[in-house]
């Protein structure tokens, strides 16, 4: 699918000299921690939101907690950025809010963007049949999933927890969609820019980590899951598949593998944006569910592989009684944890592939309130594994 890019040419030079900067700067030496193994290796902390951790004030109280970790391992931060349901000038402030953050608290940032779940402000891509509301376009039908060969969806369904309603989900296949996506990556990068070359002239740039650009991307099927009403247990994925050049009398011979390979190539999407627009593959990850495969009413057509691509490092969400099938995967490569639950066991995760940031979801849900989780952080941020 051709989808309209652009390019900032003044950041593709700066970024160049920041790439060299990390390339000179960002690996230190350490004796008596793991071979083959890059350092330093962050460990980052994930806001609870969507929740009650709504700004970045939640910032200092977690380093006074926390500590900022060794030269070994530190202490990182995520800024969640909704960016399809925030205006452009709400996801500026936020981005500076988090920038003056990090350097306040001098802990690095991770930014982690959904452009796949939550666009409810946005009902001019999603409302194509109510013509009473707000957004109304009978050509939305083409930005959103379909139930079957001609039915778009009008809503949508998540469980991280708690079942909730959503905008039907997006189309990963459309025009329309990519093309507003690779929009407010521009805003992101422009504003990135300017912070990068503040911390280039302080000679601070490891306080960048990368971006996080999905959240568990995939494409739903509800056909047997009991948390989602009874009128709409079906099978997403039409659309894409339409999309695809395939139709009700041309049906893909398996559709399944049809659907997983959309949602490679959408995961694909979301990094290789960045890419045109100057950062470097070793900033940008991916963000797969790590259990699919483990038997399930509900899965997202996203396997394993779908993390991985030419443009970025493969992450993925990984919670107790997840797929070990992963270690093969990331066997002799660099990965990252983009996802978890603080655990008891870090080395689980640490004696497979090279990982690099491990991010643990969310302070003030799993963490302010625990001291079993707020010791195995500390003792981890302590620690030359």
């Amino acid at each position: 699918m051709q989808v309209q890019r652009t390019k900032s040419s003044a950041f593709v030079v700066f970024s160049l000299l920041i790439c060299s900067n990390i390339a000179m700067n960002a690996f230190i030496f350490c004796p008596g921690c793991t071979p083959g193994v890059h350092y330093p290796r962050y460990l980052v902390i994930h806001p609870f939101f969507p929740g009650t951790d709504t700004d970045a004030s939640w910032v200092g109280d977690m380093v006074t907690t926390l500590g900022r970790g060794s030269g070994i391992t530190r202490l990182g931060i995520v800024d969640v950025i909704f960016t399809l349901d925030w205006s452009d000038a709400f996801i500026e402030q936020r981005l500076d809010m988090y920038f003056n953050a990090s350097e306040e608290n001098d802990v690095a940032v991770l930014l982690h963007l959904d452009s796949e779940h939550f666009y409810d402000n946005r009902p001019d891509l999603w409302n194509w049949w109510n013509t009473s509301s707000p957004g109304y376009d009978p050509t939305n039908r083409d930005n959103v999933e379909w139930s079957d060969w001609d039915t778009p969806t009008t809503k949508g369904f998540l469980n991280w927890g708690t079942p909730i309603e959503l905008a039907p989900r997006l189309c990963f296949e459309s025009t329309v969609v990519r093309n507003e996506i690779s929009h407010k990556c521009q805003v992101i990068v422009d504003r990135l820019a300017t912070w990068l070359t503040h911390l280039l002239s302080i000679n601070r740039t490891d306080l960048f980590l990368g971006i996080d650009a999905g959240w568990e991307t995939g494409i739903d099927t509800y056909e047997n899951v009991d948390w989602v009403p009874e009128p709409y247990r079906y099978h997403l994925g039409y659309n894409a598949l339409t999309k695809m050049g395939y139709n009700a009398t041309n049906p893909p011979q398996d559709r399944e593998k049809a659907l997983a390979d959309v949602v490679h190539d959408f995961a694909a999407f979301e990094v290789q944006t960045f890419i045109d627009k100057g950062i470097s593959k070793e900033k940008l990850f991916t963000h797969i569910w790590g259990v699919e495969g483990i038997s399930s009413p509900y899965h997202q057509h996203a396997p394993l592989e779908a993390a991985f691509n030419n443009a970025s490092v493969p992450g993925f969400s990984l919670y107790p009684g997840y797929n070990r099938s992963i270690a093969p995967l990331v066997a002799g490569i660099t990965w990252a944890l983009m996802e978890s639950p603080p655990v008891r066991d870090y080395q689980q995760f640490l004696t497979m592939g090279s990982i690099d940031i491990m991010v643990l979801y969310g302070w003030s849900a799993n963490i302010r309130n625990d001291p079993d989780a707020i010791d195995g952080i500390k003792a981890l941020l302590s620690s030359r594994l």
